[in-house]
């Protein structure tokens, strides 16, 4: 299964919506988290019929969806991966035989495995943003296997 991951979208419901028809034309998703500030962006996706996450923020007011939740443990297709807003968990914090965490907070898109486990931050979907152009990213995880690429928005537009 392949998996999109949005963040930090701030409003910007344009780039949220060209990046969710990409997800699901180009690499065919079957789930999309919205990983944080502003997750109210990602009912947006709704239309595409993809099962999607939404995951609040750090500041109380900035999720404009009360239900979501600040962290989802999820198993998807035997790999249990940790979704939260925030990169600011310690490896000794995370639930047991976690494989995968996806957070955003930094806007800063970001690839890279600690002690086995591997860490992707998609960046952010603001049109113009100090710390680097717009992104996203897809993971595929297939066969017990993790792989992840980061998109920039410019890159399919």
């Amino acid at each position: 299964m392949k998996i999109g991951l949005l963040s930090d979208s701030h409003g910007n419901i344009k780039y949220v919506k060209k990046a969710g028809k990409y997800l699901k034309e180009k690499f065919k998703v079957g789930l999309i988290a919205h990983l944080g500030d502003e997750c109210g962006d990602a009912d947006a996706l709704k239309n595409l019929n993809i099962p999607l996450i939404k995951i609040s923020c750090l500041i109380s007011g900035c999720c404009d969806d009360p239900q979501a939740p600040a962290i989802v443990v999820q198993e998807i297709e035997g790999i249990k991966i940790f979704l939260t807003h925030s990169p600011e968990f310690p490896l000794s914090n995370l639930p047991s035989g976690v494989k995968a965490v996806f957070y955003g907070h930094t806007h800063i898109p970001k690839i890279e495995n600690k002690n086995n486990i591997l860490w992707v931050n998609p960046g952010h979907l603001r049109e113009t943003d100090k710390k680097g152009p717009a992104s996203f990213a897809v993971v595929d995880v297939e066969s017990g296997k993790l792989t992840a690429n980061i998109i920039k928005y410019s890159d399919i537009v």
